[in-house]
């Protein structure tokens, strides 16, 4: 998934040091969890542990549980075209 997909669905806020330049940098503000940038299988194995452990709390943060069922499912939710935030 791109970071494009990313920023739709307020999985990461961030900003680029240089936009435009070959060797802009891209900084970090906020993420609910850094993991949730790695690749949608591990991202859901994370996520369905997380909701395990702390029911509700992926719905505080706008993601739906549900979104954690599979990799397909990550990958679904975190690139569908509907605002996350």
């Amino acid at each position: 998934m791109d970071s494009t997909a990313h920023r739709a669905r307020c999985i990461v806020r961030d900003t680029f040091t240089t936009p435009g330049s070959p060797f802009s940098a891209l900084e970090l503000h906020t993420a609910p969890a850094v993991w949730l940038l790695h690749p949608p299988a591990v991202a859901a194995a994370y996520g369905r542990r997380y909701a395990d452990l702390y029911p509700g709390a992926w719905e505080e943060t706008g993601i739906p549980a549900t979104a954690f069922a599979s990799a397909d499912s990550w990958r679904t939710w975190a690139t569908s075209d509907q605002p996350g935030c």
